[in-house]
């Protein structure tokens, strides 16, 4: 597994019950804000939570609980 895919892993892993954070965020934390769409791609209980006029920053990773 790639450095950046264990440190995205590692950190949805310790995001504290009832809080959320973006994707973007996720990224910037595991190395590389500009890769906050893959961190989807590998998160298989990630939901999209989209607004109207919005960038997709707002896509949050939420737990499966």
């Amino acid at each position: 597994m790639k450095p950046f895919t264990m440190n995205v892993i590692h950190i949805i892993q310790h995001i504290p019950e009832g809080r959320v954070m973006t994707y973007g965020q996720i990224a910037e934390l595991a190395g590389s804000r500009r890769q906050d769409r893959s961190c989807a791609s590998f998160i298989p209980w990630a939901g999209s939570t989209d607004f109207p006029g919005t960038g997709s920053s707002t896509r949050k990773a939420r737990s499966p609980l």
